[in-house]
């Protein structure tokens, strides 16, 4: 079961559909509770893209999400590209967002004496 939370959209990456020949676009997220990735993948020809239209005409802006629902696909577990994002925040500079993060858990891990976000991104203090 997946943890209700909010996530940051860490990138996009346009490719084409196996499925249908298509263009679709995956979107890597990061759990800002459980530090896990996850992922979608929004196909451009589907109802769904409407969700996702403007995160996906700004790659570069950050953006934390919430109201994203979840849907088991063999061993993985997804981000359902039927879920209607909510964004909580959008930035113009996607390291905005991710510099806030890393402070915030940085606190959090100096409270629990875990270096967790340096385990994630090395190099990044």
């Amino acid at each position: 079961m997946a943890v209700i939370q909010p996530y940051i959209v860490l990138k996009q990456e346009s490719r084409t559909s196996k499925k249908y020949g298509t263009p679709m676009t995956k979107i890597t997220f990061l759990g800002v509770k459980d530090r896990k990735e996850y992922v979608t993948y929004v196909d451009a020809p589907h109802r769904n893209y409407k969700n996702w239209q403007h995160i996906i005409n700004n790659p570069n802006h950050g953006f934390v999400l919430s109201n994203l629902t979840f849907k088991k696909y063999k061993d993985d577990i997804l981000i359902d590209a039927d879920s209607k994002p909510l964004i909580q925040r959008e930035d113009v500079n996607d390291k905005e967002i991710m510099e806030e993060l890393a402070e915030i858990w940085a606190e959090e891990d100096r409270r629990n004496n875990t270096d967790k976000f340096s385990d994630l991104f090395p190099g990044s203090r």
